[in-house]
């Protein structure tokens, strides 16, 4: 397209304005233009985006597929990521770090691939891989000479990892031993295995030949089995399906193209067998089958002479091991079933077999104890550490004298107690007199131990009682007069005779007295019939003429057959008893006669004094209410010829002698209190508590009081009598609480050394206890104006009486302007009705 220059005569007037044909040269010129940018920016952004750089990372120590060799990436995984990106013609950034680290940021999302990565249900749920490239099987490495054969045999072995990697995740999972130790790098695992530690490492087979070549190790191998082989792949984070399909697509190519083989033939040609030519290994087995049909052809003819005699051994061979297996299994389970330690080890002290009665004992049921000696068990059975130490020493003891050993010996248990067992323990040597293994057979003897140290005990406790009893022990017959076939040497001070004397001499009858040896002779015959122990007193004669009194307790030896043998017991001198308890008994019978004139007394002085009173009730009520009907006449009649003063004197006479009226009569109820009778039963003390206290507040429905009673507070006394104590407390709370906004009073209980405590505590006005203790709960004892708080002072005496009446106690605690808390206590429900019951008889 061709554009022409601007013509000011076509395109442009004088005035500057466009033409029409000059307006769209103009519009297509921009347009142009602006498709040209648009078309500039989209070629920039794509630049951009092909310039963006791919983060690739692998581990820096997996040879020979990706390690650092002097600080540069290198290995196989390295070479094929190199090719993808010359390929498929995209910039990548290669770097190497710890496996655990690389992991972890492909999992974030933090790279873009990770180089190599085995392909496993798990780890697809959280990583995205490629199209396998490779096949790895994975190998046990173990040192020469080693017992080691299959994955069954690293069960309680020590199994080196590295740290992340599939074979971590595959002895995990699979639980192929208790001691799986992940290291850092494969070269490490080696290293260390080289070195005589640990027993064996799990660790890809490629990888670990080329690392035992690099590093020399002749003492180390590989067993000849392929371990849980997998897909080798790139891993990418979830949801770039993009670069996936885009690596695929590399792969693909590398492997059509030969790039692939050659990366493969160049780190693994040294380790892979070279591949043979089908012509080439025709021709070698040409060679090789040609003498193998001869040999074929005659061990046809051979093998069928022997077929017979091959299946005829095998199944006689068969039934032997059959019946070997039947026997071993009832040896098992008979030895298992032994409630003994059946137990054994070879020379070196290691357990081979131990039943489950040991297994138990020792808590090693879910150890693979095979193979390990009592000191490394201590690490799963750590309670048990002194009793391996002795067993080892034993042990040893047994190895030493070349004969069976038989001890007992003491277990001490995990929660502190022991066991004793009764051990045997065999050794069996090889024929050259070295040691082979050792049978150790325990029975646990603890219950005879203790029955035998029991026994003992007892011997020398009935031997010393015996010794020391206060009194005369014997033995003897079980007819009258009793003869004597055993007797303790006190006897002599008890009756003047000997102990020779009365063995097989002198029968104990003849010492009773005739008037005592009938009752004597009935209670021991009782006794023995009723096979019970019999206790009796009498008397005997000593031996210069005197008397004194016995006690005997005895009881009879029976044979098998239950037929009386002998009679066994102890007598006692109680002479001095007797003749203590005569001169009690005249005491007592004069202090009865005392407590009944004293009682009578006291009974008159009651009466005198309930007499009394009343008398002084009526004599002193009558004027006092003369002076307050004619004060009252007086006021009504005559009121207006008096003063104010007059008036004045007069009220208070008034209220004088109402207030002596109302003491009269409180004092007449605490001497009410005081004579009235009682009657025990169990009191709710918590609904009484709370109807005093909804009384109250009735009478004074504006106060703001808080009002607390514990719920199930109960007491046992008389009903009545606790009610008076409940009201003058909870009145007396009421009262002094009126200057608090709010009031708070509480009434509950608590336990104090087995004994219930009540307590009716207030935030009133207070007092100080401590100057006014000695008339605390005295008759008519005010500590406030009663201006200030009215009252008549006998309040607290009363509750006092009636706490005291009911066997308890009161006291409080209490400061001015602190409040007041009142407690007092009640005897025991148990006590309180054995007293009720005392005084009801």
């Amino acid at each position: 397209m061709k554009f022409r220059p601007f013509n000011n005569s076509e395109n442009i007037g004088f005035s500057g304005n466009l033409s029409k044909r000059g307006f769209f040269r103009l519009f297509f010129l921009l347009l142009l233009s602006g498709t040209v940018l648009l078309g500039l920016l989209c070629e920039v952004f794509r630049g951009e985006e092909r310039q963006k750089i791919l983060k690739a990372q692998g581990d820096n120590s997996y040879p020979p597929y990706e390690y650092l060799e002097n600080g540069i990436p290198t290995g196989f995984n390295v070479d094929i990521m190199q090719a993808l990106a010359k390929e498929l013609q995209f910039p990548v950034q290669i770097e190497l770090d710890d496996w655990d680290i690389v992991r972890q940021r492909l999992e974030k999302g933090e790279i873009d691939m990770l180089m190599g990565m085995f392909y496993s249900p798990e780890r697809d749920l959280s990583v995205d891989f490629s199209t396998p490239h490779i096949m790895v099987t994975n190998a046990i490495f173990s040192r020469k000479g080693s017992p080691l054969h299959s994955l069954e045999d690293l069960y309680g072995k020590e199994i080196l990892v590295q740290k992340g990697d599939i074979m971590h995740d595959y002895a995990l999972q699979e639980k192929l031993s208790s001691f799986v130790f992940p290291v850092t790098n494969p070269r490490e695992a080696l290293r260390e295995l080289a070195k005589g530690k640990y027993d064996a490492a799990l660790l890809a087979r490629l990888q670990g030949l080329q690392i035992l070549h690099e590093e020399g190790f002749t003492n180390l191998t590989n067993i000849p089995i392929d371990v849980l082989p997998r897909k080798y792949c790139i891993a990418f984070p979830e949801g770039r399906e993009d670069l996936r399909a885009k690596i695929n697509d590399g792969l693909r190519i590398l492997k059509e193209n030969g790039t692939y083989d050659a990366i493969y033939n160049k780190w693994f040609g040294l380790l892979v067998q070279p591949t043979l030519s089908l012509r080439e290994v025709l021709r070698q087995l040409f060679w090789i089958l040609l003498p193998l049909m001869l040999l074929v052809g005659m061990v046809i003819f051979w093998n069928r002479s022997l077929r017979r005699q091959v299946r005829l051994q095998t199944e006689q061979l068969r039934q032997e091991l059959l019946s070997r297996e039947r026997a071993e299994e009832s040896l098992r389970t008979l030895v298992n079933t032994l409630p003994d330690i059946v137990s054994f080890r070879d020379g070196e002290g290691c357990w081979m077999l131990a039943n489950d009665f040991a297994l138990r004992l020792f808590h090693l049921e879910k150890v693979d104890y095979r193979g390990k000696t009592g000191a490394e068990l201590i690490a799963y059975s750590p309670s048990y550490l002194r009793t391996f130490f002795a067993c080892a020493a034993s042990d040893e003891k047994a190895w030493s004298e070349k004969t069976p050993l038989r001890e007992d010996q003491e277990i001490l248990l995990p929660d502190g107690s022991s066991a004793v067992f009764d051990v045997i323990k065999k050794p069996l040597f090889q024929e050259d007199g070295s040691r082979k293994y050792l049978v150790v057979v325990g029975r646990d003897i603890t219950k005879r131990k203790k029955m035998e140290n029991a026994l003992k005990e007892q011997e020398e406790h009935y031997r010393t009682l015996v010794e020391n009893v206060p009194g005369v022990v014997f033995l003897c017959g079980i007819q009258n007069p009793w003869k004597m076939y055993y007797i303790s040497e006190d006897v002599l001070g008890l009756t003047g005779y000997s102990q020779e004397e009365f063995i097989g001499l002198l029968p104990w009858g003849d010492l009773v007295l005739p008037e005592d040896l009938p009752h004597v002779e009935e209670t021991v015959n009782r006794g023995l019939l009723q096979k019970n122990s019999y206790q009796v007193e009498y008397r005997i004669r000593h031996k210069d003429g005197t008397l004194r009194h016995v006690f005997e307790k005895a009881r009879g030896i029976y044979s098998d057959g239950e037929v009386p043998l002998y009679i066994e017991g102890v007598i006692l001198d109680i002479t001095d008893r007797k003749r203590a308890e005569e001169k009690v008994l005249r005491l007592n019978r004069e202090l009865e006669e005392r407590v009944r004139e004293r009682t009578a007394q006291l009974e008159r002085t009651n009466r005198e004094l309930e007499s009394f009173a009343h008398s002084i009730s009526h004599d002193l009520r009558t004027p006092l209410r003369a002076i307050n009907g004619f004060s009252q006449a007086l006021e009504e009649d005559y009121g207006h010829l008096l003063d104010e003063q007059g008036k004045n004197f007069l009220s208070r006479i008034r209220k004088g002698a109402l207030r002596l009226d109302q003491r009269i009569r409180d004092l007449l109820g605490l001497s009410r209190i005081s004579r009235s009778s009682m009657e025990h039963r169990d009191v709710d003390l918590s609904s009484m508590a709370k109807h005093i206290l909804e009384d109250l507040k009735r009478e004074e429905p504006d106060r703001a009081v808080e009002i607390t009673v514990d719920p199930g507070v109960t007491a046992l006394g008389d009903g009545g009598l606790l009610r008076v104590v409940l009201e003058n407390l909870l009145d007396n709370a009421w009262k002094f609480t009126g200057r608090r906004n709010p009031g708070t009073i509480r009434f509950g209980s608590f336990l104090r050394e087995n004994q219930q405590v009540y307590f009716v505590e207030d935030n009133g006005a207070g007092f100080d206890a401590t100057r006014q203790e000695d008339r605390l709960f005295g008759t008519f004892q005010r500590f406030h104006e009663e201006s200030e708080f009215p009252g008549n002072g006998i309040g607290l005496a009363t509750v006092q009486r009636i706490i005291h009446r009911h066997g308890g106690r009161i006291w409080v605690e209490t400061a001015p302007e602190k409040g007041a808390t009142f407690f007092f206590t009640l005897p025991q429900k148990q006590n309180a009705r054995e007293k009720a019951e005392e005084k009801t008889e």
